[in-house]
């Protein structure tokens, strides 16, 4: 956690240089990553002084024997309990990607029909859980499946710690069941990939070295190619 407090006290410190807001791109860029880090600092702090509050409530209670206070303070504790969960969670989302906003896609696989039917569904279902958290999400491609369902969607997912809460659910995603597109009723098995990237910003700078560069080159043989002179860049 020192280490986020660290982070943000750095990028607050750029806030207050002269020019800051003339590039409002990167300048919005770090208002976002300022944004994320306290929505992780934040509630750690709070719930630090909620348990030594508790503490201290508990010490009273005890020294007084009262015990209707202590069955109180058994449920707030429960409730602390549940939040230390959560806050723990988000204190693990470390990586500098995990604070992005992210492109989550869902692709069908083997199964035909069957597995369009079954991207349809996982789209539901996403989209659901990403309401209930918060988060806003938009549709940026989808591609329908011939008979019913699916063939593939890629929707932008933001909030806070979107990709790190959700770079978990990659991966390819079963289902087993009775086929309501099976006139005899048979038991079919659909696939369904889900890919999570984070969201980049577009003025990363990829530096190529000049030692990392072989020229090859080659001559061409065959009918209308003879002794042509051909050169290539492999990058490694």
């Amino acid at each position: 956690m020192s280490g986020k407090k660290s982070r943000r006290q750095g990028l607050e410190g750029k806030m207050s240089m002269p020019g800051f807001w003339n590039n409002q791109e990167t300048a919005q860029a770090v208002v976002g990553e300022i944004s994320a880090l306290k929505s992780v600092i934040e509630p750690a702090e709070e719930l630090g002084r909620s348990v030594r509050d508790l503490a201290e409530l508990f010490e009273m209670a005890q020294a007084e024997s009262d015990e209707e206070s202590l069955g109180h303070l058994e449920k707030d504790l429960a409730n602390l309990t549940k939040k230390c969960d959560q806050v723990e969670l988000q204190g693990l989302l470390s990586r500098p990607e995990d604070s992005k906003n992210c492109f989550f896609s869902i692709h069908a696989g083997a199964g035909g029909t069957e597995s369009c039917d079954w991207v349809s569904m996982l789209l539901r279902m996403y989209t659901r859980h990403f309401d209930r958290k918060k988060y806003s999400y938009e549709e940026l491609d989808v591609v329908p499946g011939e008979e019913a369902g699916i063939r593939s969607v890629t929707l932008r997912v933001a909030g806070s710690f979107a990709f790190g809460r959700f770079s978990c659910e990659t991966g390819v995603h079963r289902l087993v069941r009775i086929s309501p597109f099976d006139s005899a009723k048979r038991r079919h098995t659909s696939f369904a990939a889900v890919d999570v990237v984070p969201e980049v910003d577009d003025d990363i700078d990829i530096e190529i070295k000049e030692d990392d560069i072989r020229m090859d080159f080659y001559r061409a043989s065959g009918a209308g190619g003879q002794h042509v002179k051909l050169g290539g860049a492999n990058y490694s």
